[in-house]
């Protein structure tokens, strides 16, 4: 019967549903929420479930099928309601959504991003709408009085952030708010008094339930790591090995940031001190062109004696190809299921890849002689007019140089051909992953023999066989690393070592972790904390919620503002560097309203804005992208946005500066008394 309701406990609530699973209301104490529209609609797939009731007195099931799969929902009591979805196919039906009113008064926080919490209500534009996925897996709707929470509570082991979704659609007289999880997950849905006992209840599920803990609470997060205002991402060496500062310039410009009163504990981030940025790996030791050891070791005294902070970059699977130690580091890189070697940014026809964006530079060559002096051990010639700056996969053949090695040289990067190879083959495509970086105009190759032999050039020959360049100006572009196997123990040990030697000589305050997740390398991480028990570390973001409690500081991608969303709809999103959106924002300014949701996230992890993100103020070009500088006025304007804006979404401010080429300009002294003051 429709009129026959069903009441559902939870602890100090309960929701009242009809027969066929309409919420009609939700109690809470003396208030009462009854949504708009008395139709509450179940989804699977996000296709809308037809509803047959199968009912007991203390749990509500129902029988939901669309035209794909099927299932039962269950709704049941307990301290929260609990929404189930027992798939009849598991394997075909993945997401599950439930569809509910709300009146226009309704004012919804969601927690979307790592710091990011958004606030929407009314002044949403009748015809609009927003979805996006759930940092934190919940979001609350604040109605009469009350605070209802959705969220979801993941059975399985990773509890990735973001498995949830929530959509909003604003009507004339109502919101319609659709909220999606996994199928392998449970929803709950509970009411509170507030925002913050909501929080503090969500907190004590983090704490109990999956053991994170706050920062404060932690015994190995150094003292300093409390105070930090600032981050200074300072680039070095950029991949092309353009050097941005050197030692020397850093510690410079700590005693001109100590006179005007630059906050202390501030941290500089030292991209690119080791080498061309993403090059060198698994070494981590101070580079000759920057400065060499002691210039580095007078460098990290000067922050410290002007009560600074160090953090080097180190990437837990990156290895260069180019390493000098290639022959024995190799046996430690993945391959794809064709043997492959796999990489970041290593192109190829047959080899795709999701990141960092590439297309083919519509270049390639036959194969174009070369000769040199019978007997010669080395020779150098030029290629071919390369129309533009491009990663290259190169061919050389037609060498007789029996068991010994060829090795390959152009500009900074060098290969050598396997052992004994051209006894057995003519020719040598030199691998993905393994590419050469060629200039616009001619380059210089560079060919010498390793071993002896009875040397011939006279048939030799290279061809280009694939070029690739970035996929717009604005994409980040590294120079290109190998990944390295970080389960295989022999090299957990090398990269543990290599870097715990650096900190440990140096003093190193911190350490950055890049693009390593930690419930997918968690032995790597903890070998890391074993090795390094008081070094604060930080990591790029955090896919899982047990990974918060690991991190001392992450870094973040798009999430530096609350409008970075028009990037993703507009399709053009590159990690925040982009043209001026001044107008869009303006025409979107009922969404860029920040909420304190996310507020709880300071306490447990320091969250600042990603290597490649940290456009505020960046007259030069930045580490990880190798093309020339773009200055604009917008880099004044980004300036004062990404300080304001942290103030008011709690993440620690990363200014970039070039104070080799502009000194420290008087913006950039202007905004760091501002932060000095927070």
């Amino acid at each position: 019967m429709r009129d026959h309701n069903i009441r559902i406990d939870g602890e100090r609530f309960s929701a009242h549903l009809d027969s066929q699973g309409n919420f009609q209301k939700i109690v809470f104490m003396e208030e009462v929420f009854e949504p708009p529209l008395r139709n509450t609609l179940y989804e699977i797939n996000d296709e809308m479930a037809y509803v047959s009731e199968v009912r007991s007195e203390k749990e509500l099931y129902l029988k939901l099928a669309t035209k794909a799969t099927s299932g039962r929902l269950t709704i049941s009591s307990g301290k929260e309601i609990k929404i189930h979805l027992e798939a009849d196919q598991k394997d075909v039906a993945k997401k599950a959504g439930l569809v509910v009113s709300f009146p226009l008064e309704t004012v919804f926080h969601l927690s979307e991003d790592y710091n990011l919490g958004r606030k929407i209500d009314s002044e949403m534009p009748v015809g609009e709408q927003y979805s996006t996925n759930l940092g934190y897996n919940f979001f609350l709707a604040n109605v009469d009085n009350m605070w209802i929470r959705l969220m979801t509570r993941q059975m399985n082991t990773f509890q990735r952030r973001r498995s949830a979704s929530v959509h909003i659609s604003r009507h004339p007289e109502i919101f319609i708010v659709t909220f999606t999880w996994n199928v392998t997950d449970d929803a709950y849905l509970a009411v509170f008094s507030s925002m913050d006992e909501a929080i503090e209840d969500f907190e004590s599920w983090l704490k109990n339930e999956l053991g994170v803990r706050k920062l404060s609470e932690r015994p190995n997060i150094p003292e300093w790591v409390h105070n930090v205002k600032l981050v200074l991402t300072m680039d070095m060496m950029r991949p092309n090995w353009e050097i941005a500062h050197d030692y020397n310039d850093i510690a410079n410009l700590a005693g001109e940031l100590k006179e005007i009163g630059c906050p202390k504990d501030t941290l500089f981030y030292l991209p690119g001190y080791n080498g061309a940025y993403d090059s060198t790996y698994p070494n981590y030791e101070p580079h000759p062109e920057l400065g060499g050891e002691e210039k580095f070791r007078e460098m990290i005294e000067t922050l410290h004696k002007n009560g600074f902070r160090a953090m080097i970059h180190t990437n837990a699977w990156g290895l260069d190809p180019c390493h000098p130690d290639i022959d024995r580091l190799q046996k430690h890189v993945l391959k794809d299921s064709e043997g492959n070697y796999k990489g970041f940014q290593t192109g190829g026809f047959f080899y795709q890849q999701r990141a960092p964006p590439q297309r083919p530079l519509k270049y390639l060559t036959d194969k174009i002689p070369f000769k040199g002096p019978k007997g010669a051990r080395s020779l150098t010639f030029e290629t071919t007019s390369i129309p533009d700056r491009c990663e290259a996969l190169i061919t050389i053949g037609g060498t007789k140089v029996g068991d010994a090695r060829v090795r390959i040289t152009i500009g900074r990067r060098s290969v050598l051909t396997p052992p004994g190879w051209f006894k057995d083959h003519q020719e040598y495509d030199i691998p993905i992953g393994f590419p050469f970086l060629l200039e616009a105009g001619k380059n210089k190759i560079k060919l010498e023999v390793v071993g002896e032999a009875q040397l011939d050039w006279s048939e030799g020959w290279y061809k280009i066989r694939h070029c690739y360049i970035p996929l717009n100006p604005y994409t980040s572009w590294t120079y290109p690393i190998l990944f390295a196997n970080t389960s295989d123990l022999e090299w957990i040990k090398v990269y543990v070592e290599n870097v715990a030697s650096v900190v440990m000589k140096y003093g190193i305050d911190a350490l950055h972790i890049d693009a390593t997740e930690y419930e997918w390398r968690k032995d790597i991480c903890l070998k890391l904390r074993e090795k390094l028990p008081d070094a604060a570390i930080s990591g790029e973001g955090f896919a899982t919620l047990s990974a918060m409690g690991f991190w001392a500081f992450a870094q973040m991608g798009v999430g530096q503002s609350l409008l970075a969303h028009l990037d993703i709809m507009r399709g053009t999103v590159q990690q925040g560097s982009l043209p001026d959106t001044s107008d869009l924002e303006e025409l979107y300014r009922w969404l860029n309203k920040p909420s304190p949701v996310n507020n709880f996230v300071k306490d447990y992890v320091k969250t600042y804005t990603h290597l490649c993100a940290a456009d505020a103020f960046v007259p030069i070009g930045k580490v990880c992208n190798t093309f020339p500088t773009r200055y604009s006025p917008r880099c004044k304007r980004e300036l004062w946005k990404v300080i304001r804006e942290a103030h008011g979404i709690n993440y620690v401010p990363a200014l970039r500066l070039n104070y080799r080429k502009y000194g420290l300009d008087e913006d950039a002294k202007k905004a760091i008394r501002e932060i000095a003051s927070w």
